[in-house]
């Protein structure tokens, strides 16, 4: 679908994953801690119809492959050969690494371009889950657009350095995605959004204890919320959320994103 197509394509891992649809998902090595768990959680959910395909830097690309790990697998596209990943952690039983390059040609600044028109290429849309103001991320999005395909973005605070290109994507016409759900509804494929994040949801709150309950249903309506701002929420004291808090930590329901700050996973 590219203009100029690559002549050899060089792959290791499970060939399988190329006969699936297929969507991007990709994010700045800066993602924050938060982000990466969210963008984790849509990537391994999102492979329950496509094949997530996704770059090999850290950040938002090796959140987004360790999510599809979890569940079918994912494809990473290299922008050098094979040596750039000599020394990385690869599971080639369940992902697949593919690059158009010969094993010790490295990555070069042009070559990150090239690839991610690859990566647009390959998707049938794409999801930025993190983007600063000049990320690589927002070169993919508009090789996205270029080609006339959906692209999505995960919302930020304003004061948020690391999410101020995703942000400036949905002003411009993104479609915002907060989790898979709006993805798939877009896309689509409503039904299986419900049945998966439904599913998962109802577990969730089935595990909670009722203080637990009332922190989610506060923080599901606002997002992200200091330990002050749920005890005006909630009715219940600082000092017994502290300890509610640490709770769902270990549930694996939420997590702290500094500054007194609590988010949902």
């Amino acid at each position: 679908e590219v203009e100029n197509p690559p002549l050899v394509q060089y792959e290791k891992g499970n060939a399988a994953l190329k006969n699936r649809e297929k969507f991007v998902i990709v994010g700045s090595r800066r993602t924050p801690p938060e982000v990466m768990k969210r963008a984790q959680s849509a990537a391994e959910e999102l492979s329950g119809a496509f094949t997530v395909v996704t770059g090999n830097a850290d950040g938002g690309d090796s959140a987004a492959l360790a999510g599809a790990a979890k569940a079918k697998g994912g494809i990473s596209v290299l922008a050098g050969g094979f040596c750039c990943i000599e020394n990385a952690k690869c599971d080639f039983q369940k992902n697949l690494y593919v690059t158009e390059h010969a094993y010790f040609v490295p990555a070069r600044k042009f070559s990150y371009e090239r690839r991610n028109l690859l990566l647009a290429a390959l998707g049938k849309g794409g999801l930025i889950v993190s983007a600063g103001e000049k990320s690589g991320a927002l070169i993919t999005a508009e090789f996205l657009k270029s080609a006339k395909k959906p692209l999505f973005a995960f919302p930020y605070s304003p004061e948020s350095a690391a999410g101020r290109g995703c942000n400036a994507l949905i002003k411009n016409g993104a479609y915002l995605a907060e989790t898979a759900r709006d993805i798939f509804e877009k896309l689509g494929y409503a039904s299986s959004a419900d049945n998966g994040s439904g599913a998962q949801a109802e577990n969730k709150l089935s595990k909670l204890t009722d203080d637990e309950k009332k922190i989610y249903a506060a923080l599901e309506s606002t997002g992200k919320a200091n330990i002050n701002a749920l005890a005006h929420e909630t009715g219940l004291p600082v000092w017994k959320i502290s300890g509610v808090i640490a709770a769902m930590e270990v549930k694996g329901v939420l997590t702290r994103t500094g500054g007194n700050f609590v988010s949902l996973v």
